[in-house]
């Protein structure tokens, strides 16, 4: 293995999985605004938890830039779930442009002052490690942030209830995940940090949103085309990108770890290709089962 630690590793793994998830959430139906929605949870996960890890190992010249650059994306990414939330299982967007506009205007000024020292001013000195010092805009931050994903959370336990009994699956799921994600995150990431200025569980932060990733992406899969032979590509597909991004971080020298990365960037794109020339076989297969039911229903009259 390369000059990798564990705490990179993990977080490279971690982000691997997301982005597959992602990707091939918003394959199964790229029109869906609650796919998209869900595709851009996951892309700015991925940011986050960069920027995460980024915050534990830096330096001391360079550690509260890397801190507020996570509370950058923390903030577009408790905002889109909120929303995603509320879409899903929506093809169309479910708010009106007017409100999108407002949302993405307050969102835009939120992920500015968090880059500024209005949000965090300074670093102070903690039982392990440096604690970041709270500004004058933190509470509303915090509004913004905690308050999208609680919104989000009473919105998922209100849509599962209403739901049919077609869908409270899907809802069950959704709600299993984001539960064990948020609970354990605010535990190890904010209480922990806040009260005994303990960080050590700061790095698990992208590990925690395992489970709300997934259990949306199962909810997405589940609502829209479930084809055993979409699957069977699907796990294959990302069985050889695992395969190929392990090789990428058992680099011995640069030129080595340039062309694994290539290998794997040419597997990702031909990956992409396969899904989706599967899923356009398969939709058009069920289209014409669909039309020939409709022609002998008609001929049988």
């Amino acid at each position: 293995m390369g000059n990798l630690d564990f705490n990179l590793y993990l977080t490279l793994v971690v982000n691997l999985v997301i982005f597959f998830t992602g990707v091939t959430a918003y394959l199964h139906e790229r029109k869906s605004a609650s796919n998209i929605l869900f595709f851009l949870v996951s892309a700015v996960t991925i940011f986050w938890s960069a920027a995460r890890y980024m915050s534990v190992v830096a330096g001391p010249d360079t550690v509260l830039w890397w801190i507020r650059l996570d509370l950058f994306f923390a903030a577009p990414h408790a905002v889109l779930f909120m929303l995603f939330i509320n879409n899903f299982p929506e093809r169309g967007l479910a708010v009106s442009k007017k409100l999108l506009a407002m949302i993405g205007t307050i969102l835009f000024l939120t992920m500015l002052s968090a880059l500024s020292p209005l949000v965090f001013s300074g670093l102070s000195n903690g039982e392990i490690g440096v604690i970041p010092v709270a500004g004058p805009f933190m509470p509303l931050f915090a509004i913004l942030t905690v308050g999208s994903v609680f919104i989000g959370v009473i919105l998922a336990f209100q849509r599962y209830f209403r739901s049919r009994m077609a869908e409270r699956t899907q809802w069950r799921v959704i709600l299993f995940g984001i539960s064990v994600s948020y609970l354990s995150l605010i535990i190890t990431n904010f209480l922990f940090v806040l009260l005994y200025g303990n960080t050590t569980f700061i790095t698990f932060g992208p590990m925690l949103m395992l489970p709300m990733i997934m259990g949306a992406g199962y909810a997405i899969w589940k609502h829209g085309l479930l084809n055993i032979k979409v699957v069977a590509t699907e796990i294959v597909t990302f069985s050889i990108l695992a395969i190929s991004f392990f090789e990428i971080l058992a680099f011995q020298n640069p030129v080595q770890l340039y062309f694994r990365i290539s290998v794997f960037v040419l597997f990702f794109i031909f990956g992409v290709m396969l899904i989706k020339s599967v899923l356009k076989e398969v939709e058009q297969r069920e289209g014409l089962e669909v039309l020939t039911k409709k022609l002998e229903a008609a001929n049988s009259e």
